[in-house]
């Protein structure tokens, strides 16, 4: 283990004070007692030279902790679902539109043939 390798996987966990990281070295344990069981979380808290001054830990009654996951991932899956929906029937009515379009260009670019033909005709006439 190196200095400021705090989780053993050859990694240099340093960081600045206050710097935002997308995989920190976080700890988290479940245990269970004479009052109940729980999940404990911690994360480091480091100086701008890396050091470890403290740590920010937060435990939940597990049972808490779960109704709250499976809430908080109910309402991401739920409350998508008309998102969803509209955004498909948006690409539904949008492809029709499209294909209206393209119907009408077409009947329109054979409306300027037949016109361009009968100026033509015309010219001849004159």
């Amino acid at each position: 283990m190196s200095y400021g390798d705090s989780d053993n996987d050859d990694v240099d966990d340093h960081a600045t004070l206050l710097e935002v990281y997308e995989d920190p070295p976080i700890s988290s344990k479940t245990s269970s007692g004479k009052w109940g069981s729980s999940v404990s979380t911690s994360v480091p808290l480091r100086d701008s030279a890396g050091i470890v001054r403290a740590a920010m830990g937060l435990d939940s009654v597990a049972d808490d902790f779960l109704k709250e996951k499976n809430a908080v991932t109910k309402a991401f899956f739920w409350e998508g679902v008309p998102l969803r929906l509209l955004l498909s029937l948006s690409v539904v009515l949008i492809n029709g539109h499209l294909a209206q379009l393209g119907k009408s260009r077409m009947e329109l670019e054979r409306l300027l043939m037949k016109v361009a033909d009968h100026n033509q005709e015309l010219q001849q006439l004159v």
